[in-house]
This record gives structure tokens, C-alpha cells and sequence, in this order.
């Protein structure tokens, strides 16, 4: 997300992470370590010029019911806070048709009410990965052409086996991966 905002005109852009080197060589102009302030708590970002116009919330928890929500760091209405949940959870736990209707309402009820609510940022949810004719030869593009820099995990690749697939799906469970973590399926074969 840091690299496609500065590829694509983003003037500033703030990541919020206890990987500050990492989020600093991808192009953040400012990182903020969570675990000593909210992203939403910075005063740099409380003043009308220094709002943000997009939040990116990959994470979830209270991130917009506290900090989207309360509009000390995003403008009403001209900000737009983008949820792309369930975020670090990588399962949607549903386990009867009530949980349909409550995940189902919590989304709709967070658009509608920004929506209605003019002091309240806009909330969109992120539509996933909906991929189109060329969009993922475009990415593979702007990574061949040195736009995009890939970002592995210093464990990655882990190898095909028991173990390695164990121990990739903790590392990606904890949500400290430092990148993408990779499982190496097969070696390239060497041509004599």
C-alpha cells in the first residue's frame, strides 16, 4: 500500500508499524510505532492541514470505531477511510445465520451511517481481490520495471514440508511477518 501511494502521486504518506526501516525504504514519510500511539492520537495530524485524505486500515480493531470514527485525524465527509478487514484475521468465523446478518450489518450500518452523517468520514470497504483483464500483469509490470519492490519476509522462503508450511502459517498468524511470507515449492532446475 506504501509503494502503490507513492507510485501512484500520494504527496505523504504515514504508515503505522513497529518496522520503521522496513515502511521507511518502501517510501512512508513518517511511521508511527502502535505500540506507543494511536495513529488517530499524533497532534501532527489533529490540525485541519495535516488530516488525512485516505486511511488504508489493514489491521481492523478499534482503528475506525475509535480513531476513524472520532474525526481528530480525517476530515468529515472529504476523508475517506478505506477498511480492508477482516484485515491481520485471515478467517471470518461464521457459525449460524445470525453471524451472517451481524458481520452483513456491521459493514452495511458503517457505510450507511458515514454516509448520512456529515461529521463522520466517509467508510468504504474494500471490494478484495477482484482482478480484471491485465491488472495482475500491470502489477507484475510496475515490479519488472523497478516501480514496485517486493518485500519478503527474512525467514522466506521457507521450504515445501511439514515444518515449513507449519512454521509460514504461524509467522503469518502472529501478523510480525517483516513481508510476504513464501513457501518455495520447487528448486529451479539448473540447465547444463
Amino acid at each position: 500500500v506504501v509503494q502503490y501511494s507513492k507510485l501512484y502521486g500520494a504527496s505523504f504518506v504515514v504508515a503505522v508499524s513497529t518496522h520503521r526501516d522496513l515502511c521507511e525504504s518502501c517510501g512512508a514519510n513518517h511511521v508511527i510505532d502502535y505500540r506507543q500511539q494511536k495513529w488517530w492520537e499524533v497532534p501532527d495530524f489533529q490540525s485541519e492541514d495535516n488530516k488525512f485524505d485516505v486511511v488504508f486500515d489493514l489491521v481492523g480493531d478499534d482503528n475506525w470505531s475509535v480513531g476513524g470514527h472520532s474525526g481528530k485525524a480525517l476530515r468529515p465527509k472529504t476523508s475517506t477511510y478505506v477498511s480492508l478487514v477482516p484485515g491481520v484475521a485471515t478467517e471470518i468465523h461464521i457459525h449460524s445465520l445470525c453471524d451472517i446478518f451481524k458481520l452483513s450489518f456491521e459493514w452495511f450500518f458503517k457505510e450507511l451511517a458515514t454516509r448520512a452523517n456529515p461529521r463522520l468520514p466517509r467508510w468504504v470497504m474494500g471490494d478484495g481481490l477482484d482482478l480484471k483483464e491485465n491488472e495482475l500483469r500491470e502489477v507484475f509490470q510496475d515490479v519488472v520495471d523497478g516501480k514496485i519492490k517486493p518485500v519478503l519476509d527474512p525467514s522466506s522462503p521457507l521450504p515445501f514440508t511439514e515444518h515449513g508450511v507449519r512454521q509460514a502459517m504461524k509467522l503469518q498468524k502472529s501478523c510480525h511477518a517483516q513481508g510476504k511470507v513464501v513457501i518455495e515449492i520447487s528448486q529451479p532446475s539448473s540447465s547444463t
